[in-house]
């Protein structure tokens, strides 16, 4: 039997790599029934959350290659809704091109920051990246819903039906959507409508120049386990160069940052490409904490590819002082 759910206010698709899931899926509640109850299977590619009135947290299998190939999920909407997808990349090792068979998507936001609406065919979504995406119902069908691994094997699957469409119709279950291979959304697309943090041409008071090396975030003027430190009200600007053969999505705790472009979007993740990749941030220091930068490549995190990043009133506790020791007495001792 197929899975089959009513679009309702939204849908989250969630990109997965490898996972042992049960009906509760990441924390999220679940009001499933008890028939609608999934026990724990593991599968590699992906699984979908519904939002909305069903309240459904079931995980729903995208073609791994020992699971019900046969049996994708189905989502069924009506001609002339509008519909919003939510995707996240929740997996540990794997970025995903995105793409539905047949309907463009029109890019509302990034890690949940609006953009200028920007209609592309299909996205790539790193590790920890997220997007919401508008697609317009005008296309009776039933249309395949489509994740293709970056540099890897495989390919994974949903259904998006329109009412009154039979199932029979189903396209292959190897059948890849050709807007896979059209136009790509690309990060010099995004035009930041949120509120700038910091406007472009601020005055920069803090530089940190990176050099990512295989699994290293080296920072100039600093040894390997000193961290980051900035004052609270600080203009921040990273620059970030990857020298490694491996793509790296780098990940800031706390707070967004710009792209340092003309469109200067607010985001929390973003893919510094291999091989001499450049990417400048900037943002401003107004969370005030102990927090890190990291590659989200859980396997690279693992093999300690992240920084602290510590606000100077926050030091004294990093170093571990006693309490009422500040670092001017520490350096007067």
């Amino acid at each position: 039997m197929n899975k089959v759910h009513t679009m309702a206010k939204s849908t989250l698709l969630q990109v997965a790599s490898c996972a042992v899931l049960s009906s509760l899926l990441l924390g999220f509640p679940t009001a499933a029934s008890a028939a609608e109850q999934v026990a724990p299977a593991k599968f590699c590619s992906a699984f979908v959350q519904i939002e909305g009135t069903l309240a459904s947290s079931v995980p729903l299998v995208f073609l791994p290659p020992d699971v019900a190939k046969e049996d994708p999920a189905v989502f069924d909407v009506r001609q002339g809704d509008r519909v919003r997808l939510r995707i996240i990349n929740a997996g540990s090792d794997t970025a995903y091109r995105f793409a539905v068979s047949g309907h463009a998507l029109t890019v509302t936001h990034s890690d949940g920051m609006p953009v200028e609406p920007v209609t592309v065919d299909t996205i790539r979504i790193g590790m920890a990246e997220r997007y919401d995406v508008l697609i317009d119902a005008a296309s009776p069908g039933l249309f395949q819903i489509g994740v293709l691994p970056e540099g890897k094997n495989g390919f994974g699957r949903a259904l998006l039906r329109y009412a009154g469409v039979n199932f029979a119709a189903a396209p292959p279950v190897d059948e890849k959507p050709v807007e896979l291979d059209r136009r790509l959304l690309d990060y010099a697309d995004l035009r930041g409508t949120f509120p700038p943090k910091v406007r472009a041409g601020s005055n920069v008071t803090r530089t940190f120049n990176m050099t990512l090396r295989e699994t290293d975030i080296d920072v100039e003027g600093l040894n390997r386990d000193d961290p980051i430190v900035v004052s609270t009200g600080d203009v921040v600007r990273f620059n970030i160069r990857n020298e490694s053969a491996n793509w790296h999505p780098i990940h800031l705790h706390g707070d967004h940052f710009h792209f340092a472009n003309a469109g200067r979007p607010l985001k929390d993740t973003a893919i510094i490409r291999s091989k001499d990749g450049e990417m400048s941030w900037e943002w401003r220091a107004d969370n005030p904490g102990k927090w890190m930068m990291h590659c989200h490549n859980l396997y690279h995190h693992k093999d300690g590819m992240m920084r602290n990043i510590i606000y100077e009133d926050f030091l004294g506790s990093y170093l571990g002082l006693p309490e009422g020791m500040s670092l001017d007495d520490l350096c007067r001792s």
